[in-house]
C-alpha cells in the first residue's frame, strides 16, 4: 500500500522503508499531530515501516466514525504491544465478543459495587480523609504532591476491586501481579460467598464457578481477571492522577478562580464537612473548572489503535481495512471553533448567562460511541472531590520566591505535568 494510491489519507512523505519513524516521536506526539492536522485536515497517514497509521481527528470526522458508523471497528491490530502481551485479554487490548461481554460485565459489577454514586462517593470521602491528613503534615512546607495523589487514586481502585485499600503506589509491576494472584487464590476465592458479594473480584469468581458449573466454554478465566484488574490500575490512576495535578497546576496559576470556587463552596458547604456530589448542582462554577480541566489538560491525547473490518470512506478519502486507526482526541479539545481561544483556561466557558453548566458534551476526553472510557464517571467524581476539597481547606501557593512551575507539559502516550512543587496552606 502507497501513499499514492488513489484517495488515500494524505500526509508527509517518509523515508523509503522506515515511512515516517522520524516524524512521530512520544516525545514530541502532541505537537506533531497539531501540525499534521492543520496542515492536512482531519485524516492524517503515517507509516512505520509496512504499517499505516490513520489519525482522525475534528469533532465532526471522529463522531462520524465512532458513534454514526462504529460497527466498522474490528478487533484490535495484534502489531501493538498490550495485543501481543495480552494476546486479546483484558478490555483495553481485546475486541470482538471477548470484548463486548467483559466490557458489559465490568460496567454492571462496578455499577453494583462501586461506580454507584453513594458508593464510590463514600469510599473516596473514605480516602479522602488519609489523603489530607498527609497534606496537613506538610505544614504549609514546599512538596511535590504527584505520589500522594497517585497513592489516593489507586487505593480507590483498590477498595473497589479488592474490598480494601492497599499502600500499592510503591509496587513494581511483578509484585502487583505476585499481589494480585495471591490476593485471588488465597483470599477471596478460599472465602467467596455468593450470598456476600464484597467487591469486583467476588463478582469475577462468582460468574466463573457459574460457568464451571454449567460446564460451557467461557473467558472468565484466572488470566483474564488479573489482565482485567490490571488495566483498573494502569489506566485508572495514571489519568486521574494526572488530571487532578494538571488542575492544582491550573489553579495554582488562576488564584482568581480558586478564590472563586471557595466562595461557592463556602456558601453552599456547611462548616465541618467536605463538599459532596449532593453539592455539585449547587456548585456550577465548580464543576465548570472540573470540565476545563479535563478539556485543557489533555491527559490522554489520543485513543489507543482500532482495526477496521472494511475499506471505509470518510471525507472523500479511503482507509483501507488494514490500515490501524487512531482518534485524535486532542484535536477535539483544542477546536476553535468549539473552543473559542483554546489554549486559555477558561471556566466560563461551560458556564452559561444565567449560571448553569452548559456544552460539556462537545469535550473529547473520554472519547465517544462504543469505546467510551468505561471510567468516565469514577474519573469525574475523583476530579470533582479532590478539587474541591483542596481548594476548601487549603490556599494553593508557589513557594515564596520562586517561579510559577511551567504550563508545558511532558509529551507520550499522555500529557503529564512536569515535576512542581506547592504549598498547600491551611484555611481555617
Amino acid at each position: 500500500m502507497s501513499r499514492e494510491r488513489k484517495n488515500f489519507p494524505p500526509g508527509p512523505p517518509g523515508i523509503p522503508l522506515l515511512g515516517n519513524i522520524n516524524d512521530l516521536k512520544p516525545e514530541s506526539m502532541l505537537t506533531t499531530l497539531r501540525a499534521l492536522h492543520k496542515q492536512y485536515g482531519d485524516l492524517v497517514s503515517i507509516r512505520f515501516f509496512h504499517h499505516h497509521l490513520i489519525f482522525v481527528g475534528g469533532s465532526k470526522s471522529t463522531n462520524e466514525l465512532l458513534v454514526k458508523r462504529g460497527d466498522v471497528l474490528g478487533r484490535k491490530p495484534y502489531f501493538f504491544i498490550g495485543t501481543e502481551i495480552f494476546q486479546n485479554s483484558g478490555v483495553f487490548a481485546s475486541s470482538g465478543q471477548l470484548w463486548k461481554e467483559h466490557r458489559t460485565f465490568g460496567i454492571t459489577s462496578l455499577r453494583n459495587f462501586g461506580f454507584g454514586k453513594r458508593t464510590l462517593q463514600t469510599r473516596i470521602m473514605e480516602e479522602m480523609d488519609y489523603f489530607l491528613a498527609e497534606v496537613d503534615s506538610y505544614k504549609g512546607k514546599p512538596f511535590d504532591i504527584q505520589p500522594l495523589i497517585s497513592k489516593s487514586i489507586a487505593n480507590v481502585i483498590a477498595a473497589l476491586v479488592f474490598g480494601k485499600r492497599f499502600e500499592l503506589i510503591d509496587r513494581t509491576s511483578a509484585e502487583m501481579c505476585s499481589l494480585l494472584n495471591e490476593f485471588v487464590s488465597n483470599e477471596h476465592r478460599s472465602t467467596l460467598d455468593e450470598n456476600n458479594i464484597r467487591d469486583y473480584i467476588d463478582c469475577f469468581l462468582l460468574e466463573q464457578k457459574k460457568k464451571d458449573e454449567a460446564s460451557e466454554d467461557h473467558t472468565f478465566t484466572d488470566k483474564q481477571l488479573l489482565v482485567t484488574v490490571s488495566e483498573f490500575f494502569t489506566a485508572g490512576m495514571e489519568t486521574t492522577s494526572t488530571a487532578i495535578r494538571w488542575g492544582i497546576l491550573y489553579l495554582l496559576h488562576n488564584p482568581g478562580t480558586q478564590k472563586r470556587m471557595r466562595k461557592e463552596i463556602d456558601n453552599v458547604v456547611a462548616s465541618g464537612r467536605f463538599p459532596s456530589l449532593d453539592d455539585k448542582p449547587k456548585l456550577p462554577f465548580c464543576e465548570a473548572v472540573c470540565y476545563e480541566v479535563l478539556r485543557i489538560a489533555n491527559v490522554a491525547p489520543t485513543t489507543g489503535p482500532h482495526a477496521l473490518k472494511d475499506d471505509v470512506t470518510m471525507n472523500g478519502y479511503v482507509i483501507p481495512k488494514n490500515a490501524t486507526l487512531f482518534i485524535d482526541l486532542d484535536s477535539i479539545n483544542m477546536d476553535p471553533d468549539l473552543f473559542p481561544d483554546p489554549f486559555k483556561f477558561n471556566p466560563d466557558r461551560f458556564m452559561s448567562e444565567d449560571g448553569v453548566v452548559t456544552g460539556t458534551e462537545k469535550i473529547g476526553s473520554f472519547s465517544t460511541g462504543r469505546r467510551v472510557c468505561m471510567g468516565e464517571s469514577m474519573a469525574k467524581m475523583e476530579l470533582f472531590l479532590f478539587m474541591t476539597s483542596l481548594v476548601q481547606r487549603y490556599e494553593i501557593q508557589k513557594e515564596a520566591g520562586k517561579p510559577l512551575p511551567s504550563l508545558d507539559g511532558i509529551e507520550g502516550l499522555t500529557y503529564s505535568p512536569k515535576k512542581y512543587e506547592i504549598c498547600l496552606s491551611r484555611i481555617d
